[in-house]
């Protein structure tokens, strides 16, 4: 059993979740890449993320495609773990 307080596990953790400080995957990565001194790890509560429409959906793909950019999704520094509770699915429609 994870001991959870205010919203974090632990020092340098944050949850993502329904009712928790980061409900979308993407908020909480951005964060975590900021804050560059600590090791984070983002615990993501069990349910189905849809990253295509955390990224912005459609007008994100408009744009890559009217700028011939380059499609990176999500990246994580190398400070930033992401660790799953339960059945975490992370689907790209």
């Amino acid at each position: 059993m994870l001991f959870i307080l205010n919203g974090k596990i632990g020092d340098n953790s944050v949850i993502v979740g329904a009712n928790e400080k980061f409900n979308r995957i993407i908020d909480a990565v951005k964060y975590c890449n900021t804050r560059p001194n600590y090791v984070w790890n983002i615990y993501i509560k069990e349910g189905t993320y849809d990253i295509y429409n955390e990224l912005g959906g459609s007008n994100w793909y408009s744009n890559i495609i009217a700028t011939n950019g380059n499609m990176q999704g999500i990246q994580l520094a190398n400070n930033v773990n992401l660790i799953g509770i339960g059945k975490v699915t992370l689907q790209f429609n």
